[in-house]
């Protein structure tokens, strides 16, 4: 009886071993029977690697086969946590007769490239421009900054640049809350399409959002 029960646990347990093995396989010494998951990934990352969606770890290794520099940049910074924007940007700022006129969503470009989150856009009485995210949240990634856009979904930088007309806000305040961002009364809003999270690094945009009229 006591040998049956032996054999059990020791099947129990090679099932468990079996089924978590993606997750402590990281952790085997260098040189050892296993591979890495991600060539080039730093061991510490090799364990959250293993714990992200299959398509996700996917998609990055179809990326690598492309640009393998380009995919470890990514999926470095994307394992790494980012800061959350400043806390004095949670609420939106007092501003005297100031006025909705656009509103936008963030979404998925793919599996290595997305965010979530509301974008709106007020004016003041002075003719000055408010850029406020709320609810948002963007893959971490190099060297983030907000951009405006002429295009409505961007979904590379040379759409991105359409006409010329690509204004830069300034840097990503954070990957995680809200935040706000003043744009000077002499930028034109109305010919921007989107809002565009790029990495000026990569030279890759992230996410947009496209920018509709309050009301339409």
């Amino acid at each position: 009886m006591r040998f049956r029960l032996l054999l059990i646990v020791i099947g129990g347990l090679a099932a468990v071993a079996t089924w978590t093995f993606p997750y402590w396989q990281p952790l085997l010494p260098a040189g050892g029977a296993a591979a890495e998951l991600f060539p080039g990934l730093a061991p510490e990352l090799q364990g959250d690697f293993a714990a992200l969606p299959p398509e996700r770890q996917e998609a990055y290794r179809a990326l690598s086969d492309e640009d393998s520099v380009r995919a470890l940049a990514m999926l470095t910074a994307a394992l790494t946590p980012g800061a959350s924007a400043p806390a004095n940007d949670e609420e939106l700022p007092e501003m005297i007769g100031s006025t909705m006129v656009s509103v936008g969503a963030f979404g998925e470009i793919d599996p290595t490239r997305y965010a979530e989150g509301e974008v709106s856009i007020y004016q003041d009485a002075s003719g000055g421009w408010l850029l406020r995210f709320e609810d948002f949240s963007v893959v971490n990634g190099p060297d983030l900054r907000v951009v405006l856009s002429a295009s409505a979904a961007p979904r590379e930088s040379e759409e991105m640049r359409a006409g010329d007309l690509d204004y830069e806000v300034g840097e990503l305040k954070g990957v995680t809350g809200n935040q706000n961002y003043v744009i000077p009364p002499e930028v034109d809003i109305q010919q921007y399409g989107s809002v565009v999270i790029y990495s000026a690094e990569l030279d890759l945009i992230y996410s947009s959002a496209g920018l509709f009229a309050r009301g339409s």
